[in-house]
């Protein structure tokens, strides 16, 4: 007779007289299902062929417990011989199942079977959140029958992944942080806003270093301010980059779950962006250039900002942008004032690290990094996190390569941080309010071009100063001659100047009588004391609002640390068309200046030369003095230091010079200067700093 046996329902003509049918039974097909994408199924050689399977690919991926991908299966077994059926997950690199399913009776019946799965897998070491993870895809699903009689097909499988869809940056918790000076950098970072403090590519974010540090007198031809900026700072701050890693769903849009993520490793890059020099004035220009271009073509990665000759982090491998962490286990709470993450430094990409996620915990599914830029104001810097497309079989990637370039990789960059200086400004007391105010922000955007933030925290200007009288008189009290050189009247009321002193003539005829002295005598004590005529009281006037001024402005020096102004309209005057020609002055003499407070005096509001020669150049120069900046050659004051100014073609223009014919603006080494470079190893010949 003739006999038609259907295997995997395809006819197979098994005629044979006088034989018995052999039965049969096997697997058709294994594949997953969601919105309409399908995982490509495979069966052993020797399984009939089955036709393909319609939008099925071997990239299929899902996003753990937030989808419900089908299990879809086909047994054929009319004779329903199978004794044992399961499914079965395996992952890569391993043998051993991680999850079986045992099927019952009614899962492998003969026909078409479906199941639901979400990922949800056996909980173990590997996978503390009981699902598949990224950290160990791609995963091979399972099907595997027995029973009696021919098995022709006993297993099919599929494949499936959980991919990456891309990655996020953030600011780190503040928690991650020790240090005082760090978490007032995050506070700044972070802004006073609630939400997420995201890290979006394409924006300049400031890292501001509060650095009032200041000239305490003769440290400004030495490198006291380098030296200083680096205690204060030592290798830059620390700032906690968090990634956040987001997972691929089944129609290739973005799903958060941290649980899906698993154990990873991230490569964190940076590059440096090349300083826009447009932005200083033409001279100071040249200058920049050629020191900013310094072995430029020779450090990975390519970079203009500063280098470690100059106290930067440029070519210094050993002092990462990335330093090493031990980070700390998985756990329900942050350890406060330590960083969680592991991160180990690349062996080849020595300037980039590597960090690992959590698999569970408080950060599941989350990495992150300290950042930690150089000190050096102005360095700019383009963080980037990569996640390898690939991975090897052993779970190693080739991210660690000393291409400048890296491929294959799902990434995410920010160019976003840019290191500035802050100082601030906390007294501002003004004589009298009818005295002209200081522009800040004129004075500030000569100091931005040293990436210095000059900050207001004045609260606005004071005046009229409370007991000036008393704090003036109270500074000469017991010098005669002194006392009877200052006018009569309220000092606070009676002059917008510092001080208002008697006349020549006045002032003989006030000492003679509070001292009984004869004509002769008084005589013989102005030729002794050098005040014998008008233009020797003159210099004595000088010395004596240098300290009777100097010590009542003491009095009104801020609690904070920064730099204290006092306005006068005129250092002093004195009857007879005598009055001081000084526009203003920085001192170390004032009974409160430290490391830490400065203060000067601004006595000149009409300049009658504009731009040229203003209160805002000079409140610039008197900065500068404090910024610890000497005079440029040409100044007729003292403390003129050739060698830190820009001798080739600037030192004229700079504002620490006295050169009144035009605009004055600091000069390429006082902008390098202030910005922390080390003057050691800078030359005032522009073109000695450039080398290839």
């Amino acid at each position: 007779m003739d006999r038609t046996v259907y295997v995997a329902r395809t006819a197979y003509d098994l005629t044979h007289v006088n034989r018995l049918a052999i039965p049969q039974l096997g697997v058709i097909s294994l594949y997953l299902e969601i919105g309409g994408k399908r995982s490509k199924p495979y069966l052993i050689d020797t399984a009939p062929p089955q036709p393909a399977l319609p939008n099925s690919s071997d990239d299929f991926h899902f996003v753990p417990e937030l989808e419900t991908p089908k299990i879809k299966y086909e047994i054929d077994d009319p004779g329903a011989l199978i004794t044992e059926a399961k499914l079965q997950l395996f992952h890569r690199g391993k043998s051993e199942f991680i999850w079986e399913k045992v099927l019952t009776e009614d899962e492998y019946t003969h026909g078409e079977h479906e199941l639901d799965w979400n990922g949800k897998i056996t909980r173990d070491t590997d996978f503390p959140e009981e699902l598949i993870t990224v950290e160990h895809s791609p995963y091979k699903l399972k099907l595997t029958i027995k029973g009696d009689g021919y098995n022709y097909s006993p297993a099919a499988w599929t494949y499936l992944h959980v991919l990456v869809h891309s990655l996020e940056l953030e600011l780190g918790p503040k928690s991650c942080l020790s240090a005082a000076r760090d978490k007032q950098i995050w506070d700044q970072l972070k802004g006073t806003g609630t939400e997420k403090a995201a890290i979006p590519s394409g924006t300049v974010k400031k890292v501001v270093l509060l650095s009032n540090i200041f000239s305490t007198g003769a440290d400004k031809a030495d490198n006291t301010l380098y030296n200083e900026y680096q205690a204060l700072w030592d290798n830059g701050p620390n700032i906690p980059i968090f990634a956040n890693i987001y997972v691929k769903a089944s129609d290739d849009t973005k799903k958060d779950n941290p649980k899906a993520i698993g154990k990873v490793r991230l490569l964190w890059d940076w590059e440096g962006i090349d300083e826009d020099v447009s932005i200083h004035f033409n001279k100071a220009r040249e200058y920049i250039a050629d020191s900013i271009n310094y072995k430029k073509d020779k450090t990975k990665p390519k970079s203009d900002n500063c280098h470690l000759d100059r106290g930067g982090k440029r070519g210094d491998d050993s002092n990462s942008v990335f330093p090493a962490q031990a980070g700390y286990g998985s756990a329900p709470s942050l350890t406060p004032d330590s960083f969680p993450f592991k991160v180990e430094r690349c062996s080849q990409r020595t300037w980039a690290s590597y960090s690992e996620t959590w698999r569970d915990g408080v950060l599941k599914g989350k990495t992150g990094v300290i950042f930690k830029p150089s000190r050096m104001a102005g360095d700019r810097y383009k963080i980037a996190a990569y996640f390898p497309h690939l991975r090897k079989p052993d779970g190693t990637d080739d991210l660690d390569t000393k291409e400048d370039k890296i491929v294959h990789a799902i990434q995410v960059s920010a160019e976003s941080f840019q290191v500035w200086r802050e100082l601030h400004l906390v007294t501002y007391c003004k004589k009298k309010s009818t005295i002209p105010s200081l522009n800040f922000v004129t004075v500030g955007n000569y100091y931005s071009k040293a990436y210095i933030s000059v900050e207001d925290k004045t609260g606005g200007p004071v005046s009229p100063m409370a007991a000036y009288d008393t704090n003036l008189r109270a500074a000469l009290a017991g010098s005669v001659d002194k006392t009877a050189a200052l006018a009569a009247g309220d000092q606070g009321a009676i002059t917008e100047a510092g001080a208002k002193f008697r006349s020549y003539a006045d002032f003989k005829t006030e000492y003679q009588t509070r001292t009984g002295l004869s004509d002769d005598d008084l005589r013989d004590w102005l030729n002794a004391n050098n005040v014998a005529n008008v233009a020797a009281y003159r210099g004595y006037l000088e010395a004596i609002a240098d300290d009777a001024v100097v010590k009542a402005c003491s009095n009104y020096f801020s609690a904070n640390s920064g730099i204290n102004i006092f306005q006068f309209n005129l250092y002093w005057e004195a009857g007879g068309g005598l009055e001081s020609g000084t526009n203003g002055f920085a001192s170390t003499d004032f009974a409160n200046t430290t490391r830490n407070k400065a203060g000067f005096i601004q006595c000149r509001v009409n300049y009658g030369a504009g731009s040229q020669n203003n209160m805002q150049q000079t409140m610039s120069h008197e900065m500068g003095h404090i910024c610890f900046l000497p005079h440029a050659p040409g100044a007729p004051a003292g403390g003129i230091v050739a060698e830190l100014h820009d001798q080739v073609s600037h030192w004229d223009s700079c504002i620490m010079s006295y050169n009144y014919v035009r605009e004055r603006q600091f000069c390429g080494l006082c902008l390098l200067r202030m910005r922390g470079w080390d003057q050691n190893g800078l030359n005032s010949d522009s073109s000695k700093n450039k080398k290839t």
